[in-house]
């Protein structure tokens, strides 16, 4: 298992879509980055010069965020599975389904 560190978060992203609405196959190297994902870990938040941890947003495993697409974060595969590794001040919002 690996944690991320301070105020670090592990994203899986979404897959980006395959077709246009109009079901028109949309090339690999055409398709937009997606900038939705999964909150896969979440570190313990950033250590201040004092020692004191500042609060982390409150993300935890498994939330659904939005998050800068045009950033290029550093990337790295889990499980088998493709993970950016983000701030947590890139998170731009929770996204809470009702």
């Amino acid at each position: 298992m690996i944690t991320p560190l301070q105020d670090r978060v592990f994203i899986r992203p979404d897959e980006p879509d395959a077709f246009t609405k109009g079901g028109l196959i949309i090339p690999e190297a055409y398709r937009p980055k997606s900038c939705k994902g999964t909150v896969l870990g979440v570190g313990a938040g950033l250590r201040l010069k004092d020692g004191s941890r500042w609060p982390s947003l409150g993300l935890k495993v498994g939330d659904r965020v939005l998050f800068e697409s045009r950033h290029p974060f550093p990337q790295t595969v889990l499980d088998g599975q493709a993970v950016i590794i983000a701030r947590e001040d890139m998170v731009l919002a929770e996204i809470v389904e009702e």
